[in-house]
């Protein structure tokens, strides 16, 4: 009887001259190449999430100047630009009529007087009746009154620097009309300096302290300038949600004149300091403030869960998940997975813009 012997294709390739099982299953399960990958160190320097925000240049007190009364202005004797020191005339009301109710008024108090110096003889030998003498003493005393407010008037009908400064702004020209209290100019005190005004959204407010030291940046200028926050307004800009914050100046910029309005940026430190940061290719799978960075043991990848905390230029802040790490791969991280094989490139990545 003939019988059918089925011979596996291993026991066939064992049959072979030459070939051992160990070489068979070398053959059959090929060794995994090392995927290769590049190390960067993790930066230990301390730093702090900065916070840059746009704003306008303001002066930081400023006083708008105008007459009590109203009238034609006869002069006015400076131009926007121009330095004033305190107490200097800076425009004349026509004061014509001012000055003859204040003649006028002291004539009334002469008259009112003589009255009462009659009444108060009459009085003493008690042939006036104290009714009418009480007039006469109510009498004096309007036009005691009467004499002051013209007199302040007139007082008033030159306006005068309150404090040295620079004519920000002329509202008004030689022989114009005005009403009381309407500005006339508007003077830059140059004791309390300049200050750039920005708008804070509220998220960011509770890490901004009065006397926070900051950096601004002008348009037209050049270079950093040194400031600190002086003001924070208590309730929020109508219709836009934000908080208006004043950063003054501590060191002016040379060889710029400072101007109402012009443009600039503030870069303000906030929040905990810092002390792990990381390139930005080396996170991997990021979503909102989790993700992953990819470390080496051995020659064999692990990753490992991260927090991120803010994004400084082209790094990544980590909040946690890097303690007793030195460094991450950075070049290749995005085809690793976890367990594989990695071989580190020659060339090791530095931080750029470290501090």
């Amino acid at each position: 009887m003939n019988r059918l012997v089925f011979v596996s294709p291993l026991t066939l390739l064992l049959a072979l001259p030459g070939c051992s099982a160990t070489e068979a299953t070398a053959q059959e399960v090929p060794a995994t190449p090392a995927l290769s990958a590049a190390i960067a160190p993790v930066d230990r320097s301390p730093i702090r999430e900065t916070l840059t925000l746009p704003g306008l240049v303001f002066p930081r007190e400023t006083y708008e100047l105008s007459f009590p009364m109203g009238g034609v202005v006869t002069q006015v004797l400076v131009r926007e630009g121009e330095h004033v020191t305190r107490g200097q005339i800076l425009a004349h009301l026509d004061a014509s009529a001012v000055r003859a109710q204040r003649d006028q008024a002291a004539s009334g108090l002469q008259r009112a007087e003589r009255d009462l110096r009659r009444a108060e003889s009459l009085a003493a030998s008690g042939s006036l009746p104290s009714a009418t003498f009480e007039d006469a003493r109510t009498g004096a005393d309007v036009a005691r009154a009467s004499v002051t407010a013209a007199g302040y008037a007139v007082r008033h009908s030159v306006l005068r620097a309150p404090a040295a400064g620079v004519v920000d702004l002329r509202f008004t020209d030689d022989g114009e009309v005005t009403g009381p209290g309407a500005p006339i100019v508007r003077v830059v005190s140059e004791s309390e300096g300049w200050a750039l005004r920005v708008a804070v959204p509220d998220r960011f407010l509770g890490g901004l302290h009065e006397g926070d030291a900051a950096t601004v940046e002008l348009d037209a200028g050049e270079g950093e300038l040194a400031g600190r926050i002086v003001e924070m307004a208590r309730v929020p800009t109508p219709g836009m949600g934000t908080f208006d914050v004043e950063i003054a100046f501590t060191s002016p910029p040379s060889g710029l004149e400072m101007r109402t309005g012009l443009v600039g940026r503030t870069h303000i430190a906030i929040g905990e300091e810092r002390t792990a940061s990381v390139p930005t290719g080396a996170i991997v799978d990021g979503h909102d403030r989790s993700a992953f960075v990819f470390v080496v043991e051995g020659d064999i990848a692990r990753r490992r869960p991260v927090e991120l905390a803010f994004f400084a230029g082209e790094r990544v802040v980590i909040a946690r998940g890097l303690e007793g790490i030195e460094g991450v791969v950075v070049r290749g991280a995005e085809r690793l997975s976890e367990g594989d094989r990695v071989a580190i490139g020659s060339t090791t990545v530095t931080l750029e813009g470290a501090q």
